[in-house]
């Protein structure tokens, strides 16, 4: 059995407390308001820990984002209920370190159990609970600000990457998707559920995208580019998803080559708001040169930042249009 470290062994009972606590709150309406404080307390301990700690096993440039992200979650103003829905990930983080120091027969029970709640909660639940919390307009109540919504797209993004690195498919570190989000985090209840959902499937489909680079991921990307572009040119979803489908399909058929229908698209999308809008052209010409260093140097921060200003820009002109 592998030699646990003070810092892991402190983790370890800490997510046994919670997770137990967690439980008793979910059964039988145990008090949850020192759970909140114990547990952000230890985030930052935690935190600070793992800064000066050489054994860390996830890299510190995720690890310690990741825990600020909990942090801020965990601090935030939104219900106590929806605070247990999203600690509910923490079960997959306990089962993963009880394997580690693991042996036998157990280590095969902890495998199974991390397996399996790791991919329930922090891939599929996370993803719904969000967009279940916006269609039912349960997020609108919350009065959440952007660095709150930064840091639960932070969360998911990373347990999105883990999950894909585990695999062995991660090729390349990239982290610029995330500013497709910003309609989310800057314009929440100004979306609808369709450009939420949209823009929501957009930064992950682009994330995974730019960690794998394949053909496969390229066809979710070019998918979900399709999907948002279209979004916001009025489709309805069930069109959105046809033609989405088509960019994939001719992906796929032309072998890690960009998709023709979805440049068209695209390119149709910003020129037409380009046309309605006086600002989108000068935020066109950022998303100019944020091609050219993607396609020149593969850098693509300026490119992914220019094209969620942008999105963010035409929601909100879209929304004071429909007011008025």
């Amino acid at each position: 059995m592998k030699t646990i470290s003070t810092r892991e062994l402190c983790s370890l009972l800490f997510l046994i407390y919670g997770n137990i606590h967690l439980t008793l709150a979910f059964m039988y309406d145990v008090g949850t308001s020192y759970l909140f404080v114990i547990a952000s307390g230890y985030t930052v301990i935690d935190t600070l820990w793992l800064l000066v700690d050489g054994d860390s096993k996830t890299p510190k440039h995720e690890l310690v984002p990741h825990h600020i992200s909990t942090a801020i979650l965990l601090m935030s103003g939104i219900d106590t209920d929806t605070k247990l829905k999203v600690m509910i990930i923490e079960f997959s983080t306990m089962f993963l370190m009880l394997r580690r120091y693991s042996t036998g027969i157990m280590k095969q029970v902890m495998h199974v159990l991390f397996m399996s709640t790791w991919v329930t909660t922090r891939v599929i639940w996370l993803y719904y609970l969000l967009i279940r919390l916006k269609i039912t307009g349960k997020l609108e109540t919350y009065n959440a600000n952007p660095l709150e919504y930064l840091s639960y797209m932070i969360v998911y993004l990373l347990s999105v990457k883990w999950t894909v690195e585990s695999l062995g498919l991660v090729k390349y570190q990239s982290y610029t998707s995330i500013w497709l989000g910003l309609p989310i985090y800057l314009l929440p209840n100004t979306l609808s559920n369709q450009q939420f959902i949209a823009i929501f499937n957009l930064l992950i489909g682009s994330f995974i995208h730019h960690s794998m680079q394949n053909r496969f991921s390229l066809a979710i990307d070019s998918f979900n580019i399709n999907f948002t572009c279209l979004t916001y040119l009025g489709n309805n979803p069930y069109t959105c998803a046809i033609v989405g489908a088509l960019s994939s399909i001719e992906v796929l058929a032309r072998n890690d080559c960009i998709s023709i229908l979805t440049r068209a698209i695209y390119s149709f999308t910003l020129l037409h708001y380009c046309c309605i809008y006086d600002p989108v052209v000068l935020l066109a010409f950022f998303i100019s040169i944020g091609y050219y260093k993607y396609q020149r140097y593969t850098i693509t921060d300026t490119w992914h930042f220019a094209n969620g200003l942008y999105l963010a820009y035409v929601t909100e002109q879209l929304a004071l249009l429909k007011n008025t």
